[in-house]
């Protein structure tokens, strides 16, 4: 991971303005699970490409990861719009059906064991 980590500093310190290397940064700090220095680098490069559906895919599921869930489904919607039809707005239809359904279910506080008297 350091490996990665270096190389695209590299890049990005050559061409800061550079998409691909952002997203390519922001995919070494998912792998090690940094999750907000993921979310940084992956709005970085949806700055400098805002049309690139899959950096929105991408996007949903680090906020996914954080439980910012309204900031999910609005990076799912712009994966709708910008992918008409696409591959990426059939998994970002069907991550937002998921999540529906995953959050509607009721949490209840009780024990998962059973009393023994």
């Amino acid at each position: 991971l350091d490996c990665a980590a270096q190389i695209c500093d590299l890049a990005l310190s050559s061409a800061p303005g550079n998409a691909q290397a952002w997203f390519l940064r922001g995919f070494v700090h998912d792998v090690a699970h940094e999750h907000e220095k993921t979310r940084i680098c992956i709005r970085k490069a949806i700055s400098l490409d805002p049309f690139r559906a899959d950096l929105w895919l991408f996007l949903a599921e680090c906020e996914y990861r954080v439980g910012n869930f309204e900031a999910t489904f609005d990076a799912y919607r712009h994966v709708r719009e910008l992918d008409r039809g696409g591959h990426a707005a059939a998994q970002a239809t069907g991550d937002i059906e998921l999540l529906e359904r995953n959050l509607a279910v009721a949490i209840t506080k009780r024990s998962v064991w059973t009393e023994v008297t």
